[in-house]
């Protein structure tokens, strides 16, 4: 569930590297004890008793103390959190994803499914103010990609050229290189999916929806099609056979994004689909990348511990 602060972490993989934090701590006193065995077993005690205080024990401490404190910094910096919490912004990109699959080639909208999906993209991004916006068609592999963009005229170009392509869909593909493609931290960012459900074969869609809620980008899905299907009038290894609306597919991704899904034929209307978009997008997750903190942190602490090891040490009993 997405909340108003949240941590997410690039390299969770290196989280197990905290387990190093107690066999130091366990190393340390270990070898002190041992030490203090040998000195004890083989050791001159009224030359020790003249040369013996209590900072060797206090230094020690301290030693162990920020050796722990930089383990656990730069186990931090490799696993790369980052901080995000809701905040009124001023910048919002978008994504539009156009499914260009061979089941979109289906009459059961005017003229067809992708004709219908292109109109409908290009509506929106002439819609779209003072936004990025960046274009993906897809099939089994991404057609096209054009980056985010202030051009708009790149994008509505993009749309145009876009075509059917018979190589299957790969709709977690898509979302994963739109959801890539966004690079700005402090903005809202919205992937606009069109497309009719049907997935093929790829990438695993919920490792698209998990990189998506980690990274807080809601995911809009627009359903085109129906329920009752429509036929493949333009491909002759699929005459007759009736492609239907995989409604509940849509929902889903929409649903786990907490964003919204809509019916091309039933619920989309552009003026109130922009309304809802400009107020979706006041606000904003801002995230703020830990690593360069951490690794400034991890040079504040070797310099402290630099200046004690040549001062208090040595001035303080």
């Amino acid at each position: 569930m997405i909340t108003e602060f949240d941590i997410t972490f690039r390299n969770p993989q290196f989280e197990i590297l905290f387990l190093i934090i107690p066999l130091i701590f366990f190393l340390h006193f270990y070898f002190i004890i041992h030490v203090k065995r040998r000195a004890l077993k083989f050791g001159n005690f009224n030359a020790m008793k003249r040369v013996y205080t209590d900072t060797t024990i206090t230094k020690n401490l301290t030693t162990l103390f920020f050796i722990l404190l930089l383990t656990s910094l730069l186990i931090v910096s490799l696993i790369d959190p980052s901080v995000w919490y809701k905040a009124p912004v001023t910048n919002s990109d978008y994504y539009i994803v156009l499914d260009s699959g061979a089941s979109m080639n289906a009459r059961d909208m005017d003229p067809d499914r992708f004709m219908a999906a292109k109109k409908t993209s290009t509506e929106i991004v002439n819609n779209i103010k003072n936004s990025k916006i960046g274009f993906i068609s897809f099939s089994g592999t991404i057609l096209q990609n054009e980056p985010l963009t202030d051009d708009k005229s790149l994008v509505l170009n993009a749309i145009q050229d876009s075509k059917i392509e018979n190589t299957g869909t790969d709709i977690g593909l898509a979302l994963v290189s739109a959801i890539q493609g966004f690079t700005v931290f402090n903005s809202s960012k919205t992937i606009i999916l069109l497309s009719d459900g049907q997935e093929t074969a790829g990438t695993s869609l919920s490792n698209a929806i998990t990189q998506s809620k980690e990274k807080h980008i809601k995911i809009i899905t627009i359903g085109v099609g129906t329920k009752e299907g429509g036929k493949f009038l333009d491909v002759p290894d699929a005459q007759g056979v009736l492609s239907h609306l995989d409604e509940e597919s849509l929902m889903a991704i929409s649903k786990a994004t907490e964003s919204t899904y809509l019916n091309l034929k039933k619920d989309y209307n552009i003026t109130t689909f922009m309304a809802k978009l400009n107020e979706d997008n006041k606000a904003g997750y801002v995230e703020y990348n830990m690593r360069n903190s951490t690794l400034l942190a991890i040079l504040v602490v070797l310099f402290i511990f630099w200046l004690l090891d040549n001062t208090r040490f040595r001035i303080f009993p």
